[in-house]
């Protein structure tokens, strides 16, 4: 439906997972409403150093099916699992090496699991913008205005606060 420009806009998405030309063609970007970061995970008792993606090459790596990841030329044996919630799962039984899940899913998860999986290292950090289709272009500017607002006003922060969410790298 955004494709065809009957829905405006889509939250929480990074520029980055969308380069093919007709997703060029029909969208725009907010400016960044806030920042996450995915992290690697591991079974508590398997952990290793990730100093070099090349190490998960001999690694069975737990993945999200459909998610790009920065990297995934090293992961020689990708386990694709339907969602986060799966790759957390399926970690925790030992049945990978490691994973790569979102650090606010991770930590609702370790909250609810303490001690079922171990967190590692960063993955990668990401900007999240709002999507806007460019048959709505005249709302980009407002939309700017209201995120620089939000922002500035400390309700982004607050809202996330409130969710359970940590957003210490916002602005």
């Amino acid at each position: 439906m955004f494709e065809q420009g009957k829905v405006a806009m889509a939250c929480c998405v990074n520029p980055a997972w969308y380069k093919e030309p007709q997703q060029q063609q029909i969208q725009l970007f907010s400016y960044p409403l806030f920042y996450t970061q995915d992290m690697f995970v591991f079974p508590p008792d398997r952990v290793f150093s990730i100093e070099n993606l090349a190490v998960l090459w001999t690694k069975r790596v737990a993945l999200v099916r459909g998610y790009g990841y920065i990297g995934s030329e090293n992961f020689s044996e990708r386990i694709e699992l339907k969602n986060e919630q799966a790759v957390l799962e399926f970690i925790a039984l030992g049945r990978a090496d490691v994973g790569i899940v979102n650090e606010r899913v991770l930590d609702y998860f370790l909250d609810r699991h303490p001690g079922a999986v171990f967190k590692g290292p960063v993955h990668d950090r990401a900007t999240l913008h709002i999507q806007l289709h460019r048959n709505w272009k005249p709302l980009l500017t407002p939309l700017n205005r209201a995120i620089t607002t939000l922002l500035d006003t400390g309700k982004v922060e607050h809202i996330l606060t409130q969710s359970g969410e940590s957003s210490s790298q916002n602005r």
